[in-house]
């Protein structure tokens, strides 16, 4: 048998885009976003959170990743920009809910990451603009956002809940 340990982090991170302008937007490709985006950050969270109620583990941590556009919008990505929203509200909605039983629950919103996602769907002159309206002159990279989550799953966060954090290089201040 192997030995229990309890489930005390939890870090959502699945993610889909597949732009399109918003009157062309698909009734599927909207609840496909949503299913990927919101629903499945819903679904494991939830989940999570029983056991970690189950389970009375302390000082237990989820961090759900969002996107700044979820603040500010983007052409021709409506759908997108609507599930990351969501993951939004969810986040600080289980962060009230969630406090009295030990959870603290966070989100990081990250601008533009040179991830495989983000140079799939955009050119190069696309990333330059970005990067060149960004006040850090760059775009993200996936360690400079896993530090932040990193930093949010630790005990050194234990007062940090409800929290929507940024992590664009300044471009969405």
């Amino acid at each position: 048998d192997l030995h229990h340990v309890p489930l005390s982090i939890v870090v959502n991170s699945a993610g889909l885009s597949r732009p399109a302008e918003f009157i062309n937007t698909s009734e599927e490709l909207f609840d496909t976003l949503i299913a990927v985006n919101l629903k499945g950050t819903f679904l494991v969270s939830q989940l999570a959170a029983r056991t970690m109620v189950s389970d009375k583990t302390s000082n237990c941590a989820i961090v759900n990743i969002g996107s700044v556009v979820a603040k500010s919008g983007l052409k021709n990505n409506s759908a997108y920009v609507a599930s990351k929203a969501g993951v939004t509200g969810l986040t600080k909605s289980m962060a009230l809910e969630l406090a009295s039983s030990g959870i603290r629950v966070n989100a990081v919103l990250p601008g533009l990451v040179e991830t495989p996602m983000v140079m799939d769907y955009t050119t190069e002159k696309a990333r330059a603009s970005v990067a060149a309206r960004t006040p850090l002159g760059r775009l993200g990279k996936p360690e400079e956002i896993a530090n932040v989550v990193a930093f949010l799953c630790r005990p050194c966060s234990s007062l940090v809940t409800g929290a929507i954090v940024e992590v664009s290089g300044g471009l969405h201040m």
